[in-house]
């Protein structure tokens, strides 16, 4: 049975511990905000630390000995500097970079140790570095004729001393040595699609004089000796000259495709509403044959090549008109939106190009984007499966993606992204 009134005392007296608790912590972190300033102002030699076993005393002169090995055993030079280069102190690191004593090092100036070519380089970091900091690559050269490129980040020290910075050097041999490896693969890679570009466009380009040979013997063989061939004959001729105006429609997408590459202009800032115009006037008729729609919303300027856009938008028009529906007129519409991409990549234009059509199953679609590549026979719909592949080209070339999303007998949307860049 509980006292009269004593919820109250217990209650008050949790109060009273609490704040006296409070009191205590007040206590404690006003001491420890004044040993701060005493450390701060230099007025403190030593301090009793508490530890697991038992209070020691740290000395701060004493500090100065793990602080020194940390340095020595540093996997970075490290030097002090005075005002004019001279190096005051040096750790074992740079010693070993060096190849050289370090009673050889000290005394003698930081810029003796870098290659003639460098030594202005390093001579200005210096300068700069001793005020406000400054980083920098210099090549350092050792006794033996070795040479050695380094990262170089001197910062300012205010001592009341003849020190004016330090210096940390860091070895960079591992990044050139990779650096140049990747220059040596891209330049033979360059040469090799050099190469294959050339080839695309001989090949494109020597081979249609005999294919229009073809056609024009088979065209004369029809046209004089008709009578005198059976209906076998004249039958083999038709096939021969289709098989040679394909092989001609081949050679010519080939060529275009290699001429995304080699026949590139410098990028310029392009209004895609007006590409998008320029493609469809060069549609026109055939529009017109299908008694086709385009609606064109509105749509960005972007950093392109403008013959190449122009290129792409009448390649998926043209792709959009040719697989319509039998008996439905092809209605295509062109829009635009901004992405606000936070990643890497950056604000971004997405375009999107829609069908009425025939549509894909979408487990096609890594194929559609790859030269010859066809998912309905020749009788159905012409063409040599370049017109997609001759796009994706194009949109890597603008640093771009293309994708697709589509069904069977639903239509297709073909989706572009394009970096905003600066308006």
């Amino acid at each position: 049975m509980s006292h009269p009134g004593s919820e109250w005392y217990m209650d008050k007296r949790s109060k009273k511990e609490l704040l006296d608790e409070i009191e205590d912590l007040r206590i404690r972190l006003s001491e420890a905000e004044q040993t701060l300033d005493a450390i701060r102002g230099g007025e403190v030699d030593a301090m009793i630390v508490a530890g697991p076993e038992g209070d020691g005393i740290y000395t701060l002169t004493g500090a100065e000995h793990p602080y020194r090995v940390f340095v020595e055993k540093m996997s970075e030079g490290a030097l002090t500097l005075t005002g004019d280069g001279t190096i005051f102190f040096c750790n074992e690191r740079f010693s070993e970079m060096l190849k050289t004593p370090l009673e050889r090092i000290v005394g003698s100036s930081l810029c003796n140790h870098v290659m003639q070519d460098d030594r202005d380089v390093c001579a200005e970091i210096l300068d700069q570095g001793k005020k406000e900091g400054r980083k920098g690559e210099v090549r350092l050269k050792t006794p033996d004729g070795g040479i050695i490129p380094v990262r170089l980040s001197i910062s300012p020290m205010h001592l009341d001393t003849a020190i004016a910075a330090c210096a940390v050097i860091t070895d960079i041999s591992e990044r050139k040595s990779a650096e140049e490896e990747i220059r040596t693969y891209m330049s033979k890679l360059e040469a090799s699609n050099k190469e294959l570009q050339d080839f695309a466009f001989i090949a494109s380009h020597d081979l249609q004089e005999p294919l229009r040979k073809l056609q024009v013997f088979g065209d004369l063989l029809v046209e004089r000796h008709r009578e005198s061939l059976d209906q076998q004959a004249q039958d083999y001729i038709v096939r021969m000259q289709n098989a040679a105006a394909r092989m001609s429609a081949l050679l010519r997408s080939l060529l275009n495709y290699s001429r995304v590459a080699t026949s590139a202009q410098a990028f310029t800032r392009v209004n895609l509403e007006e590409a998008v115009k320029e493609a469809l006037s060069n549609l026109e008729i055939r529009v017109r044959e299908t008694r086709g729609s385009v609606i064109v919303g509105d749509l960005p300027s972007i950093q392109g090549d403008r013959s190449q856009m122009i290129q792409l938008f009448q390649n998926l028009i043209a792709n959009a008109i040719k697989f319509h529906v039998q008996g439905k007129s092809p209605a295509v519409t062109i829009h635009s939106r901004m992405v606000e991409n936070h990643r890497p990549k950056g604000r971004r234009y997405e375009i999107y190009v829609e069908d009425n059509g025939i549509g894909f199953d979408e487990k096609y679609l890594d194929r559609i984007f790859k030269p010859f590549e066809r998912l309905h026979g020749r009788s159905e719909y012409g063409g040599v499966g370049m017109g997609l592949a001759i796009c994706k080209k194009i949109v890597d070339r603008h640093h771009g993606t293309i994708t697709a999303r589509s069904a069977p007998e639903e239509g297709t949307v073909f989706v572009l992204s394009f970096p905003a860049g600066r308006e």
